[in-house]
């Protein structure tokens, strides 16, 4: 686990900035078939971001909202997650090693998971164990290349993937009880990527409703 890591959990600093609960999904097309999970109240909200530097901190306007509202010690995690029911969760900026720390911390109670610009996240099998999973979301990703094993989580409905870059294998769908599928590679600047993975896979969920796919030659 990275050491030069602050963990910010402080509801008054989200409600004071650009991440005021609730959270709007990006994906705008969910509000219509799941509005339940297109707006929500999240129980729990935690930034992982890196411990500022001495050349960030001598710049001019420099914001201290790190030191002011954030912990480095991992026990902010564990204490922010023991204070709330965690059901529908909010992480930003989480690495691999974070995501491994606090999944197991939300497995019992989470449904509704949304991370936000963890953009290295490259391995979510650990949501395997997550049965009371209802809804995935996920704004920006440049790792992430392969979904989880699926079978236990039979109460998953929906998965909304936007600017995601590299998601080639997607086989296990196939074994998921999904409803809504969006996978959208479209970055801030409206660029989009070619389709890596297979789309005929999606023919072959059983449970699927409405597929929504925005990638370079799609319209």
């Amino acid at each position: 686990m990275k050491k030069n890591a602050i963990y910010i959990t402080d509801s008054q600093w989200f409600e004071a900035g650009a991440l005021k609960n609730p959270i709007t999904a990006e994906d705008h097309t969910l509000k219509e078939h799941f509005p339940e999970f297109y707006s929500v109240s999240y129980d729990l909200r935690i930034l992982a971001a890196k411990t500022p530097t001495m050349q960030e901190k001598s710049a001019p306007f420099y914001n201290e909202y790190r030191e002011k509202y954030g912990q480095a010690e991992l026990s902010a995690i564990d204490d922010a997650v023991s204070r709330c029911e965690s059901k529908n969760v909010f992480l930003n900026g989480f690495d691999q090693a974070q995501f491994e720390y606090i999944a197991p911390l939300l497995r019992e109670r989470t449904e509704l998971l949304y991370l936000f610009k963890c953009l290295k996240l490259r391995d979510l099998s650990p949501l395997s164990q997550f049965r009371n999973l209802k809804c995935v979301c996920i704004f920006g990703n440049n790792a992430l290349e392969s979904l989880w094993d699926m079978k236990n989580n039979s109460a998953l409905k929906a998965l909304s993937f936007v600017n995601i870059k590299k998601l080639r294998n997607v086989e296990t769908l196939i074994d998921s009880c999904l409803e809504y599928i969006c996978f959208d590679s479209m970055d801030n600047s409206g660029n989009k990527e070619e389709m890596l993975f297979d789309p005929s896979v999606l023919s072959q969920i059983k449970s699927l409703k409405h597929v929504s796919l925005n990638y370079k030659g799609i319209h």
